[in-house]
């Protein structure tokens, strides 16, 4: 299993992502875990309503 690392600011929110890491899932899954609970755990410091962005590099292909 290669290293990963979720990186916010509630704990609760990084052990979240955590998990989904742990229990098999991508990149992408753990960022939208982390993203939806650190809403729920601390709603002013993010929101769900489309204020953040995402750039995603696929290796394999070389692409954006």
């Amino acid at each position: 299993m290669p290293n990963r690392i979720v990186v916010c600011p509630e704990p609760l929110a990084a052990a979240a992502g955590a998990a989904i890491f742990r229990a098999g899932g991508s990149a992408v899954d753990a960022a939208l875990a982390t993203a939806y609970a650190q809403a729920v755990v601390s709603p002013a410091m993010t929101t769900i309503a489309g204020t953040g962005s995402m750039n995603l590099y696929h290796a394999p292909m070389r692409r954006n």
